[in-house]
């Protein structure tokens, strides 16, 4: 039984660590769970400026993101650590790390939001612990505590994604 908890606090810490170094790999691959896509030609594309969008999304939503140049045509983003310290009412769980593609082939960029591990970990935890543990009802309501959880979580992040693509549209 320890085992899993190791396993999820393993997963939750190297998951930080990839969020905090913004790892490519990390914030390329993954389950797509939002995807928005604005028609862009090239001279639109090249007033797209990485450094003034976290600036333009401050005023649009409660919750403080970060934004990363991953490569010229990626951009990462993210909750900001510093912005859950400054601001004790941004407490959520978050749900999806975010990802800005510039597809000069397609003519559109792409604002997507790509599910975090400890999200598809944590269901696993859940059905292991009501599978062999003692107390299966507790699993079952945790899992369904969860599901809640998640639910919010998504649905703030969601909104918060939205305005990264009002702010990419502005930028165009």
């Amino acid at each position: 039984m320890p085992i899993i908890f190791i396993t999820l606090f393993v997963v939750f810490a190297l998951e930080q660590f990839l969020l905090y170094r913004w790892s490519t790999s990390y914030f390329t691959q993954g389950i797509r769970i939002f995807t928005a896509r604005i028609p862009a030609n090239a001279p639109s594309r090249a007033l797209l400026l990485p450094n003034s969008l976290e600036r333009d999304v401050a005023p649009l939503t409660s919750t403080t993101l970060a934004f990363y140049p991953l490569t010229q045509h990626r951009i990462a983003f993210r909750e900001s650590f510093a912005g859950s310290f400054t601001n004790p009412h941004q407490r959520y769980y978050p749900v999806m790390r975010g990802l800005i593609e510039v597809d000069a082939r397609r003519d559109e960029i792409r604002v997507h939001g790509l599910c975090n591990w400890t999200v598809l970990v944590l269901p696993l935890v859940f059905l292991m612990l009501a599978i062999v543990g003692a107390d299966r009802i507790t699993a079952i309501v945790a899992a369904l505590g969860f599901l809640v959880v998640f639910a919010i979580g998504y649905s703030i992040q969601r909104k918060a994604y939205f305005k990264v693509v009002e702010a990419v549209k502005a930028q165009l």
